[in-house]
């Protein structure tokens, strides 16, 4: 996994490099199981070289009988030499941080566990005009005491180039002239507990933000996820993030740290859960003006007392 981030720091870093975005959809089938689902995926990905690249994936493997399990991939790529017509063939390796959720004896019936695997893909990419691009792909996860699988999904993405290439002088000298690094946030959304029933509940959230380098930034959040079974959490979440600006308006961004609860769930025989969990997240950014930018938020709280969750937010946010 170190070779894998580290690799991805060092695309991040180098200028006028093209980044992309894919989205994947298909079926898995669960090795030693005889049981199948769907699959689908989100990805972005930077290269780095003519013929490496890095890629980060948050991959859903679907619902089986007794498993909701998806995660984090972060994978290193090699791959063939680009070409205007034919195939691009690729092979990627990387570590797999999985969330399933699982039957269990307990009160509740389920258990959120989690754990490391390990993914390996290959995959056919075809260019499609200057910036789209079409891929079919295999990708095979192996995971410690638990079930392995083979998917098999087809996908589109989209190759942005250089910053540069598409500034608009404008927008570049109102953007130059913008306040400070600071960003406050309101956000809204959906807090969605990860059992077979999917309770939710309204969430809200207040964040600042700080940008200290072009691909670096942090953020506090105060986040409450409403009131959803046994309790409402709420708490304060500190967040380092790495980013890439995809244009001049558009960036995403992937954060971690811990969530600070103030307010949280209860076990289920009455007892207070623990105050620390984990808060993972991606982000999609568009700046309205230089000032004023929109964010769309995927959060997931991962928690030691079964009581995971997605809280998926919109966000309007202020620059000064």
């Amino acid at each position: 996994m170190r070779l894998c981030a580290s690799a991805m720091a060092m695309g991040l870093m180098s200028p006028g490099v093209a980044s992309e975005l894919h989205s994947y959809l298909g079926g898995l089938h669960a090795t030693a199981r005889s049981e199948s689902t769907y699959s689908l995926a989100l990805e972005y990905r930077r290269p780095f070289g003519d013929h490496l690249s890095g890629s980060f994936t948050w991959l859903n493997e679907g619902h089986l009988p007794s498993h909701h399990r998806d995660g984090q991939a972060i994978q290193l790529w090699w791959h063939t030499a680009r070409v205007d017509r034919g195939p691009i063939f690729q092979v990627g390796l990387g570590p797999y941080r999985y969330f399933d959720t699982t039957v269990s004896s307990n009160a509740e019936g389920y258990a959120n566990v989690h754990g490391w695997g390990l993914g390996a893909s290959a995959a056919a990419t075809w260019q499609i005009g200057a910036r789209w691009l079409a891929s079919l792909r295999i990708n095979r996860v192996h995971v410690h005491n638990s079930f392995g699988s083979t998917g098999v999904v087809a996908g589109m993405g989209y190759r942005f180039e250089s910053t540069s290439d598409d500034a608009a002088g404008a927008w570049t000298t109102s953007r130059a002239a913008a306040p400070g690094r600071w960003e406050i946030d309101a956000m809204l959304g959906a807090a969605v507990v990860n059992s077979f029933h999917s309770n939710a509940d309204l969430a809200r959230a207040i964040g600042l933000r700080v940008r200290m380098t072009d691909h670096l930034a942090g953020s506090l959040t105060y986040l409450s996820e409403g009131d959803v079974q046994r309790g409402r959490r709420t708490g304060f979440s500190p967040q380092i993030w790495l980013a890439d600006n995809l244009t001049n308006r558009l960036s995403v961004g992937v954060g971690i740290g811990p969530h600070l609860a103030i307010r949280k769930f209860r076990e289920s025989d009455g007892r207070s859960a623990s105050a620390v969990s984990a808060l993972i997240s991606i982000a999609a950014a568009y700046a309205i003006t230089p000032e004023w930018i929109g964010r769309l938020f995927w959060n997931r709280v991962e928690t030691r007392y079964d009581r995971d969750s997605d809280v998926v937010m919109f966000a309007l946010g202020y620059r000064f």
